[in-house]
């Protein structure tokens, strides 16, 4: 089994992630590994680790470090993107104490699962779904018997530079961004080729992430 390092990254305001063509107004799903592996690169130069850091990655014929996507969380609980080929769950795992569950819940509007739901999914366990609620704002799967609010929700900020002698508004902008509920925030997975690659890449890995987190 190859070695790996679970990164939580605690948001203390909004976040903007947007879409690949750069609208200010939309953001996107989730916030991509290539993005993850730009933003480390960024911290690694100015360690210095620059040229090493493009030669065991990059430059690599296999890259001795690879990243997720970041993928939100809630308190102790993990959410990723369910297998497609498996989602919604099949029929014959879920279970319910009254049928009136499997008409009202809409598996396909969660984009975001529980880590244990996916186990449970790949190993065969039963899912019982009365205790299952898509969240609306966020798309993810949480649990209906734990009162919980959304981990985010997308928010809107505007701004615009004001002319200081005609006090007129110059150029308004919208930008769209994720605002995350205390408890709640991003988690990657950090992981390496191989022993020796984690013994020569892991502290530098967790040094450029706190870097990145002081900025």
């Amino acid at each position: 089994m190859q070695p790996a390092v679970l990164i939580r990254l605690r948001p203390t305001g909004p976040w903007r992630f947007g879409p690949g063509d750069g609208g200010h107004d939309r953001i996107d799903a989730l916030f991509r590994s290539d993005r993850v592996y730009s933003a480390v690169t960024q911290a690694m130069r100015q360690f210095g680790w620059l040229e090493a850091w493009l030669d065991a990655t990059a430059r690599a014929t296999k890259s001795a470090v690879v990243f997720s996507s970041l993928f939100p969380y809630q308190g102790e609980s993990l959410f990723a993107p369910p297998p497609a080929t498996l989602w919604p769950p099949p029929a014959t795992l879920v279970t319910t104490s009254s049928p009136v569950f499997l008409s009202k819940i809409r598996w396909n509007a969660a984009r975001f699962v529980p880590l244990s739901v996916i186990e449970s999914i790949l190993t065969g366990q039963n899912i019982l779904a009365d205790q299952w609620l898509p969240d609306a704002e966020s798309g993810c799967l949480l649990r209906r018997d734990r009162p919980s609010s959304s981990p985010f929700r997308k928010v809107t900020r505007s701004r615009g530079a004001v002319d200081r002698v005609t006090g007129a508004a110059v150029h308004p902008q919208s930008s769209a961004g994720v605002e995350f509920e205390a408890g709640a925030g991003l988690w990657a997975v950090a992981r390496f080729e191989g022993a020796e690659a984690h013994a020569a890449w892991s502290d530098r890995v967790m040094a450029a992430f706190r870097l990145l987190a002081d900025s």
